[in-house]
């Protein structure tokens, strides 16, 4: 026998997605860290704000479709995710040990119009065509636009994770 669902009223208000709980953490704590990785930290202040900067770039210089976010544990991957997530686009995390021709599989496979990396890769992650944004500059390349988290209404689809694929081809899995 199964037990009867929860109803609304005991289960509480909704939990804030992660633009939300990002955005007031920024607001509460803005010089709090949001990340340690090996390549430093970011405060929560600086990552809103850089994930800003990140969402206008992709709102004013790429079409509509997944990013590829080609790093390895930096702050600014997280960067990146956010202001994807800011500019309503789903992304598509890669990691720098990758081999560079499965990364590419995987920006075919999944669709993606752009690309975002946490330093200069030797050859671009997309091919040659797509634009790309380093994201070390990201602050001086487009200046931050205040934003909630709630603008602009995002796309229903979060993120995509590759699996490595039983053939040996990438599968991606959409993240709603």
């Amino acid at each position: 026998m199964s037990a009867a669902p929860a109803s609304p009223a005991l289960l509480g208000p909704p939990a804030p997605t992660v633009l939300q709980a990002v955005w007031e953490a920024s607001q509460r704590w803005p010089a709090r860290r949001a990340h340690l990785g090996p390549d430093g930290a970011i405060a929560y202040a600086e990552l809103w704000d850089r994930a800003q900067a990140v969402a206008a770039w992709l709102e004013a210089e790429t079409p509509p479709g997944p990013v590829l976010v080609y790093g390895h544990k930096e702050p600014a991957m997280l960067v990146a995710f956010l202001g994807a997530a800011l500019a309503g686009r789903p992304y598509v995390p890669t990691d720098t040990v990758l081999p560079l021709g499965r990364v590419r599989r995987i920006a075919v496979l999944s669709g993606s119009t752009a690309w975002l990396a946490p330093r200069s890769p030797r050859e671009t992650p997309v091919g040659g065509a797509e634009p790309g944004l380093v994201l070390g500059a990201a602050g001086e390349l487009v200046p931050p636009r205040p934003r909630r988290p709630q603008d602009p209404a995002p796309d229903p689809l979060a993120y995509i994770l590759f699996t490595s694929g039983s053939t040996g081809d990438p599968k991606g899995v959409p993240i709603p």
